[in-house]
């Protein structure tokens, strides 16, 4: 049996499921017929927060084990820390 992802629709809070090969494509609510955005990985929103959750591991990974000082792995640490801030403003 093919996954599938269950969604709800933004105006009548109906929930659908759709195949999870649609993850990120707008489909029709059965219900009422809004053009709604099946959530998912596929969906750019979630390929955003992938991304950016691996840039920010590595930024604070190397911000701790920074072996050229302090300074360096802290500003190294706080970069991660506003990478992530703006990634959360953008989603």
């Amino acid at each position: 049996m093919a996954s599938v992802i269950s969604t709800r629709c933004d105006r009548c809070e109906h929930t659908f499921e759709r195949p999870a090969n649609q993850a990120g494509s707008l489909q029709n609510c059965p219900a009422c017929g809004l053009s709604t955005r099946i959530e998912g990985e596929h969906d750019p929103a979630w390929k955003l927060a992938s991304y950016g959750a691996r840039i920010l591991l590595f930024l604070i990974v190397a911000g701790v084990f920074s072996t050229s000082g302090t300074a360096a792995g802290l500003a190294t640490l706080i970069g991660g820390i506003l990478f992530l801030l703006v990634i959360r403003l953008c989603l």
